[in-house]
């Protein structure tokens, strides 16, 4: 791995988490990477190509630019194209150690994305996100691709973000760009993670990113963020132990990817929430004697927090878990999936255990119900809950 390969990894690693983001992996001919990174996380599938090439100008500027675009740029959109086109024919990836792999979405639900990160231009060359041909390649330099990973840290932010971006670049507006990508996104992130639809002329400036990085609403959104890095823990935790074979009741990579996948498919801002509720869970379960708590994120996606006293059988702790998430999603209203997390309560001692139950049911049926009342009653599952309402915002004024 050269130097611009594990400049990206490092700071993609944050991100994306190590059970979706890939370097280097495998294409179909032994020993020849498919791509420089490569994201998974089922529908969506990023595809990166990372190209060092120094900028040098020996006296013809016009000259120098169109040499260093050739080599940074247009080399990593034949690569990126090469790597969906063999991608197209695949229903997994080998990873660069030839152990693991990553399963690919299904062909009908795919939605790939294409970055190109090219460095060594130092500013003195343009660069321009655009369609060359045969989709559109997000193209970010080394200031850039740096604030924007570091800004839009989850896998649904960054994604939501190509997202808006590439549907401005799709339409009839005029637009007029004189400062870097980072400004950009700067704009769309004071626009409500938006950007504005009914307007003829978009004109965004140098400098708004440097204003909104430093603005207080931005400084004290971070601090709020602070607790929401206890969700990538957790996530992490599951991935490290599976992959390292210490899971002690073993579940297949299928399953682990599927819980793992539902959390990591949270927003910043939806961890943060979640986070929060679980961390006081945690803290208040034996004090307060709580066995439980449900919590619906902004998402959709309803968590189901169980502690257990320490020692207790783990095969009806997860039996437990398995049926709270059966009722909790009988009982709340538009939900389909349910994650359930168990532990035990804390007394001072070291280490500690997790369990996670998935259970996805698009398709409620009357039997469905019936059986969830009744499991309701029986066992007193959510009969009586504490209801609590939270208000939480993303900035602490509400905008910027």
């Amino acid at each position: 791995m050269n130097k611009a390969e594990l400049f990206v990894q490092n700071l993609s690693r944050k991100t994306f988490l190590s059970m979706w983001g890939c370097p280097n992996p495998q294409g179909k001919e032994k020993g020849k990477e498919l791509c420089d990174f490569l994201v998974v996380c089922d529908p969506y599938i990023i595809i990166f190509s990372v190209k060092e090439i120094q900028f040098l100008d020996k006296g013809d500027t016009i000259l120098a630019v169109d040499r260093w675009r050739r080599k940074a740029i247009e080399e990593s959109t034949k690569q990126i194209y090469g790597a969906e086109h063999l991608i197209n024919t695949l229903d997994q990836v080998v990873k660069n150690n030839r152990e693991n792999w990553l399963q690919l979405p299904g062909q009908s639900m795919r939605r790939v994305f294409r970055i190109a990160v090219a460095l060594g231009s130092k500013g003195q060359a343009p660069i321009l996100s655009k369609d060359f041909g045969r989709g559109f390649v997000h193209v970010f330099d080394e200031v850039s691709f740096g604030e924007i990973i570091c800004e839009l840290d989850t896998i649904i932010d960054i994604v939501n973000y190509l997202k808006a971006k590439e549907e401005l670049f799709s339409r009839e507006t005029s637009f007029i760009i004189t400062g870097g990508e980072e400004d950009l996104m700067a704009f769309y992130l004071c626009n409500n993670s938006a950007f504005p639809k009914r307007h003829d002329v978009v004109v965004v400036d140098e400098g708004v990113w440097s204003d909104f990085s430093k603005s207080l609403a931005s400084l004290q959104k971070k601090r709020d963020d602070k607790i929401s890095y206890a969700w990538d823990r957790l996530i992490e935790i599951f991935c490290e132990d599976f992959y390292n074979g210490d899971l002690e009741i073993g579940d297949s990579l299928e399953q682990i990817e599927f819980t793992m996948r539902e959390m990591a498919r949270e927003s910043r801002f939806n961890r943060r929430i979640l986070a929060k509720h679980f961390t006081d869970f945690l803290n208040n379960a034996k004090k307060k004697k709580i066995r439980s708590r449900k919590v619906q994120s902004p998402s959709g996606t309803v968590y189901v927090f169980l502690v257990h006293p320490r020692g207790e059988d783990r095969q009806f702790r997860i039996a437990d878990l398995g049926n709270r998430c059966f009722v909790a999603r009988g009982t709340t209203r538009g939900c389909r999936t349910v994650v359930g997390i168990a532990t035990e309560t804390y007394e001072g001692k070291a280490g500690f255990s997790l369990d996670v139950v998935y259970l996805h049911m698009p398709t409620w049926t009357e039997e469905d119900q019936a059986h969830c009342d009744s499991m309701q009653n029986e066992l007193n599952y959510f009969l009586n809950p504490m209801i609590t309402l939270t208000r939480e915002q993303e900035y602490p004024d509400g905008h910027l």
